[in-house]
């Protein structure tokens, strides 16, 4: 058995023998931590945090690299790890290490100031990971990146829970989980490194946005890639607004797709139309919907695309029997709404009322309306707390049955 847990909760510690420190000479080239650096972009006066950072084997090597205008926060939440930590650092006398008491919901690293964070071997160990990933996103300076590596899973452990029971983790999950706190997933490496005669670990990398006109663009590109559409294909922008989506849909599609872009008011309509003669854009047709129906064509289109619309819908049975009309047999229909996250209990009048819909409600209601459920993304995308509470962006992914 390769390893034995020494510690429950968030950055737990796992007594792995090639990880011991004695072995970490030879630990450091099975583990490429060369590449990992090298991933996370990390040089002289850089500002690091190794996250669940345990005895140091991350830490001690960051320390040189960064050097004494960097600095490197050491971060676990074992008091006795901690301690080791220290200590080794004082031994190699590296004034640019600080040694961070975390929790298992905040790392507690300074807010807007971190170039990098690295996380190795300690998240598939963190029960609360989402509140752990938006409060690195924080920490993080605009295109600061995230690394996470971890132990991949053996072939039987299937979903999320089977993996963490044997402290494994796809992949896959990290980085949807991290794509769901605002990272761009710029590398995803199922099979990075291998531990001696035993299982791999893998490698995502993630980036901040630079700016807020990359995040946009970024959340535009999620969002029309759940439709699973091609070039050519037609779709639907149900509640359009000024084309907030619908644009990036009608680039997606090509000159031989098509978009139908609806809504029920005149004034969104006429925005939109002058958006589309700004881009140039002639693949679009706008349409001017009721409120119980979006006036598409029927048996039209491959994709439904619904925005953070669907939650007005007084008379969403009506909309959603007329939306299945519109699709193709296999037609794919995406609800994208929002709920805070302590008003789940509400009713379905009082959610609207504050303009959210929880995700269980929309999906009995695509369901009941003759939809498949494919997919539920819950979150979808990840809000960073504030003084309202939590909330979230959830996504539903619907197909009309193929006969």
């Amino acid at each position: 058995m390769l390893c034995r847990l020494t510690r429950v909760g968030l950055l737990t510690v796992v007594a792995v023998a090639a990880q011991s420190i004695a072995s970490e000479p030879a630990r450091e080239r099975w583990q490429h931590v060369d590449e990992i650096f090298k991933a996370v972009g990390i040089g002289v006066g850089s500002s690091v945090a190794d996250v669940g950072a345990g005895d140091g084997f991350l830490t001690l090597r960051i320390a040189p690299i960064v050097g004494e205008n960097g600095h490197v926060f050491a971060v676990d939440i074992s008091d006795t790890k901690l301690q080791s930590l220290k200590q080794r650092v004082a031994d190699a006398h590296f004034a640019n290490v600080e040694i961070v008491k975390g929790d298992e919901a905040d790392p507690r690293l300074p807010a807007g100031q971190l170039d990098a964070v690295i996380i190795l071997n300690s998240y598939h160990e963190m029960p609360r990971f989402r509140e752990v990933l938006l409060r690195i996103r924080q920490s993080l300076k605009p295109g600061g990146r995230l690394v996470i590596a971890e132990p991949g899973p053996l072939p039987a452990e299937q979903t999320r829970a089977e993996q963490i029971a044997r402290h494994h983790i796809s992949s896959k999950f990290v980085a949807e989980e991290m794509a769901q706190a605002g990272f761009t997933i710029l590398e995803e490496r199922e099979r990075f490194a291998q531990i001696p005669e035993a299982n791999w670990y893998s490698l995502v990398v993630g980036q901040l946005p630079s700016s807020e006109e990359e995040r946009v663009a970024e959340m535009k590109s999620r969002v029309v890639a759940l439709l699973g559409l091609r070039s050519g294909d037609t779709a639907a922008d149900v509640g359009s607004g000024d084309g907030f989506y619908t644009i990036p849909l009608a680039r997606f599609l090509g000159p031989s797709g098509k978009v139908y872009a609806e809504d029920i008011s005149d004034e969104q309509l006429g925005k939109l139309k002058q958006h589309l003669g700004e881009e140039r854009l002639t693949n679009v047709e706008l349409i001017k919907g009721a409120a119980d129906d979006p006036k598409l064509p029927t048996g039209a289109v491959d994709g439904v695309l619904i925005v953070n619309a669907y939650h007005e819908m007084a008379a969403h049975e009506a909309m959603l029997n007329h939306v299945l009309s519109a699709l193709k047999p296999g037609g794919v229909l995406v609800v994208i709404d929002g709920i805070w996250n302590d008003h789940e209990s509400r009713s379905r009048e009082e959610q609207v009322k504050s303009h959210e819909l929880a995700p269980a409600l929309g999906r009995a209601e695509v369901q009941k309306a003759g939809f498949e459920i494919v997919d539920v993304r819950d979150p979808f995308i990840e809000r960073a707390p504030d003084r309202d509470g939590k909330s979230r962006w959830w996504a539903i992914i619907a197909r009309k049955p193929a006969r």
